[in-house]
């Protein structure tokens, strides 16, 4: 019985300790390798957005601005009122984008995406009339 006793409080001395640890994990960012990655790293502002037959919404620069991060994120900054806006994001907030070759999924929306210099276009099948987003550097 003094054996059984024992084997009792070490096992549950065991269970104790181990369960009181916790596994640390390491949180990993995939950092932007590629050029067309680097390409569009750093802020853009939003200037025009086409939403299709809903017509074309203008704006100013620093009205909207997304800023790719290099870990895979967009900070997304609204300075206006968006009032009957087609925009897709239209809340400031942190989003997360993944390209793959010429394609770029933002906040989990598919477009095609072309940059040239200081003018960045993401597409969604405009022929059909889709969405266009057009996008210039500072």
């Amino acid at each position: 019985m003094k054996q059984t006793w024992k084997l009792g409080l070490l096992s549950l001395l065991f269970l104790i300790v181990f369960s009181s640890c916790t596994k640390e994990t390491q949180e990993v960012e995939e950092e932007c390798t590629t050029s067309t990655c680097r390409a569009i790293l750093g802020e853009w502002n939003i200037m025009r957005y086409s939403a299709g037959l809903a017509g074309m919404e203008n704006y100013n620069q620093d009205d909207i601005t997304w800023t790719f991060n290099s870990n895979g994120t967009v900070d997304v900054l609204i300075n206006i009122t968006l009032s009957n806006s087609y925009m897709p994001i239209q809340t400031s907030q942190t989003v997360n984008y993944v390209i793959n070759g010429t394609e770029i999924t933002v906040d989990n929306e598919r477009y095609d995406f072309t940059v040239d210099g200081s003018k960045f276009t993401l597409s969604d099948r405009p022929e059909l009339d889709g969405p266009i987003i057009f996008l210039e550097r500072d």
